[in-house]
């Protein structure tokens, strides 16, 4: 007999053999059990926080009695026969996939389903940094992290560490999931300044030989702005001609990070004013020997100085024990100093003849020829002279007014030929 109902439970079979016709029967029953296939709904997967617990259960359905046998990953657990496993305290080890193999008494079903930890978020730092300046340093910003399966991230601190050059920053972030787990990332920013400080010196300086003058101090500041610097100085003389020179000054600036520049201001010091030069006065001498037509003159030196060169040259044109003509000559004095600044006096040698001529009776008693001049000449000179009248005969000098009173120690008056 085959049952194809599907509907399970409990059958009366009743069979009645009759034979002939004479009503003759026997009859005999039995009972029939139909039990239903066994049924269960899947299993759900979960996604639990670390260290909670799980409970696995499934709800068969069919015809019992059922059994239970349960595995994680294909690997039998032991001790687990009901329709539920409790796993407590789960941690990393627990994930996997969970089975229940439900046995009825007309088949085997197979539920399963994955057990997975809410995962740890990730979170990934900006790139560390390095900065030149303090005030390059960014603020802190939690929307530059990058996460995933976090519910909130913040900024969680800065580790400071300063040193003679700069400081380091060690900042971080944390990132939270929904279990309240958290991950934290890095980001190091170190600020150490490797650009050179910006030192400025003052323009060069041409000085004249004898003013006051003084280098000027520069202005410097580092990359970032800093005045806090250490300066330090050298200086070069160059001697040029005379008391002239030209000095190079050069200064330093060294920031925290020993980093250097330099700068230099170079004044030169120049001559171009004249030297001072004074000549002797006026000299009147006598012609030496009588009648020679000249005379040999000495002269004092012209007194010269100078405010930037004390040995300088100087030289008279002619010069001191020349031989002068009679008459009036010049002399110029010439002073130069190491600068090539020249400057010049004059003064006269007038050398008077040992004869004076009377050559003129005119009404004008004076000038060249004159007794006046002649008397004149006679007083300035240092040697005896002759008054000569070169007159024609008969003459008569005619004075306008009084004649010079005679200074010379001698004067000899002689009639010339007429």
């Amino acid at each position: 007999m085959q049952v194809l109902s599907a509907t399970n439970g409990a059958f009366l079979l009743q069979c009645t053999v009759s034979a002939g016709t004479n009503s003759n029967s026997q009859t005999c029953s039995n009972n029939i059990v139909v039990n239903g296939p066994a049924t269960s709904p899947p299993l759900a997967d979960q996604i639990v926080c670390s260290h909670s617990d799980v409970v696995f259960q499934t709800a068969p359905d069919g015809s019992g009695p059922f059994s239970f046998v349960w595995r994680k990953d294909g690997v039998l657990l032991d001790g687990a026969a009901t329709n539920s496993i409790t796993i407590t305290n789960v941690t990393s080890g627990d994930e996997g996939s969970y089975c229940v193999e439900i046995t009825g008494p007309c088949n085997s079903i197979t539920n399963c389903a994955t057990l997975s930890l809410v995962p740890l978020p990730t979170i990934v730092c900006p790139s560390n940094l390095v900065l030149n300046c303090a005030q390059d340093v960014p603020p802190p910003d939690a929307n530059s992290v990058s996460v995933t399966g976090a519910t909130n991230t913040t900024f969680a601190g800065d580790l400071v560490t300063t040193n003679a050059c700069g400081l380091s920053i060690l900042r971080s972030y944390q990132a939270v999931n929904s279990c309240g787990e958290a991950t934290n990332c890095t980001q190091l920013i170190l600020v150490a300044n490797t650009n050179l400080p910006v030192i400025s010196c003052a323009s060069n300086l041409t000085v004249e030989c004898g003013s006051a003058w003084d280098f000027q101090p520069p202005t410097a500041t580092d990359f970032c702005g800093s005045t806090n610097l250490a300066i330090s100085v050298g200086t070069v003389t160059n001697p040029l001609v005379g008391n002239t020179f030209s000095a190079t000054r050069t200064w330093t600036a060294t920031d925290s990070c020993s980093n250097t520049a330099s700068c230099s201001q170079i004044i030169t010091l120049v001559d171009t004013t004249k030297p001072q030069i004074t000549c002797t006065t006026n000299m009147n001498v006598a012609e030496a020997p009588r009648d020679s037509g000249f005379a040999t003159v000495m002269f004092p030196a012209p007194v010269a100085t100078d405010t930037c060169d004390n040995n300088l040259l100087v030289y008279c044109t002619p010069p001191s024990g020349s031989v002068f003509p009679v008459g009036t000559n010049i002399v110029t004095c010439t002073a130069v100093d190491a600068s090539d600044n020249t400057n010049t006096c004059t003064f006269t040698i007038r050398v008077i003849p040992y004869r004076l001529p009377v050559t003129v009776s005119s009404a004008a008693d004076s000038g060249p020829g004159s007794l006046r001049q002649a008397l004149l000449d006679a007083n300035d000179s240092s040697d005896e002279n002759l008054v000569v009248f070169n007159l024609p005969r008969p003459s008569t000098i005619h004075l306008l007014s009084a004649l010079a009173e005679i200074t010379s120690s001698v004067i000899r008056l002689t009639a010339g030929r007429a």
